[in-house]
C-alpha cells in the first residue's frame, strides 16, 4: 500500500502521506509543500488534508471524505454483487449531489467485460471500455467508446507457444491512424544470488 508520494523540482517539491487502519482502509491523506527560504532553511507547509470514515451496509461500503476543516464534503458508495465483485462506484459531492458513477460488468468466469464512466447529470455514459479475452484468459481486444462511438481500439497478439505478448495494434478511429508496438526479446532478471557450498 502507498504511504508516501513525492513530486516537484529542485526548488519546490510536494509530498503526500497516507495513513491506514484495519489493513488497507485509508483514514487520512496530507499534502505538504517544501521549499528553501532565503536563509537556506527548509520550510514545510501543510497544503491540504483529508480524512476518511467508513460505513458498511451488507456487502457494500460507504466512504465519507472530510476536508481540512473536518467538514464532510463527498460520499463514495461501493456496491458489490453476490460474488463480491465490484459492480458500481457512486461518487457524489454532498453540497449538490453531483458527481460520477463508475460501472463494471463481468463475464461468467469473472473477467472484466466492461467498465463505464458517467456524469450524474447525464443520461448516458461519457466513456466506456470493453474487453475481450482468449481461451487462456489473456486480453485480446480492448475498445474505448466515447459518447456512443468507438474512439480507439487495441488488439493484443500473444505467441501461441510461449504465451508471451508479441505485439499491440492500436487504431484511432477518428483518423484511422494505426500504431504497432512489437515485443521482440524478453530478458529476465532476479535478485536471488546463487550460492555455492564452501
Amino acid at each position: 500500500r502507498l504511504i508516501y508520494h513525492g513530486w516537484g523540482d529542485i526548488r519546490t517539491s510536494y509530498y503526500e502521506s497516507f495513513m491506514y487502519q484495519n489493513g488497507d482502509l485509508m483514514t487520512s491523506s496530507e499534502i505538504y509543500l517544501q521549499y528553501h527560504n532565503r536563509k537556506g532553511e527548509l520550510v514545510t507547509l501543510l497544503q491540504k488534508k483529508q480524512s476518511y470514515i467508513y460505513e458498511v451496509e451488507g456487502n457494500d461500503t460507504i466512504k465519507i471524505t472530510k476536508n481540512s476543516f473536518d467538514f464532510p464534503y463527498k460520499k463514495e458508495w461501493k456496491v458489490y454483487n453476490e460474488k463480491h465483485q465490484l459492480i458500481r462506484i457512486d461518487e457524489r459531492f454532498i453540497a449538490n449531489n453531483q458527481g460520477m458513477t463508475y460501472s463494471f460488468d463481468y463475464y461468467p468466469e469473472g473477467l472484466l467485460e466492461r467498465k463505464s464512466f458517467q456524469d450524474s447529470r447525464e443520461s448516458e455514459p461519457q466513456q466506456v471500455f470493453s474487453f475481450a479475452y482468449d481461451d487462456m484468459g489473456n486480453i485480446k481486444e480492448k475498445k474505448i467508446w466515447k459518447n456512443g462511438k468507438v474512439e480507439r481500439e487495441q488488439q493484443f497478439i500473444f505467441n501461441s507457444e510461449t504465451g508471451y505478448l508479441t505485439a499491440i495494434l492500436e487504431q484511432q478511429n477518428e483518423n484511422n491512424f494505426i500504431t504497432i508496438i512489437r515485443f521482440r526479446n524478453y530478458d529476465f532478471y532476479t535478485d536471488v544470488e546463487e550460492s555455492s557450498d564452501q
